[in-house]
């Protein structure tokens, strides 16, 4: 493909065995990325979450956040306006 678009922005005559090439990369890349998504879609679904019977995530604070357990009781002792 790099041969090809070289040579065609510089005005040269491309053979036909490069412009076969280059085809046959692109339909290639078009495959490979085709099938990335599938794969992706395929994991997507596969570990998705359990739901609520209403639909909604339930919500775990510090999985989401990266907080650690004392960090979240510390933020836990904020908002319900106990002394820590």
């Amino acid at each position: 493909m790099f041969v090809h678009g070289s040579q065609t922005v510089l005005g040269r005559p491309v053979p036909v065995g490069v412009s076969l090439s280059a085809d046959l990369g692109h339909i290639l890349l078009t495959a490979g990325l085709v099938l990335l998504f599938v794969l992706l879609g395929r994991r997507l679904k596969e570990r998705a979450p359990a739901r609520a019977p209403n639909g909604i995530r339930p919500f775990r604070a510090g999985a989401q956040t990266g907080i650690s357990s004392g960090q979240e009781e510390k933020a836990e002792q904020r908002r319900s306006g106990q002394p820590g």
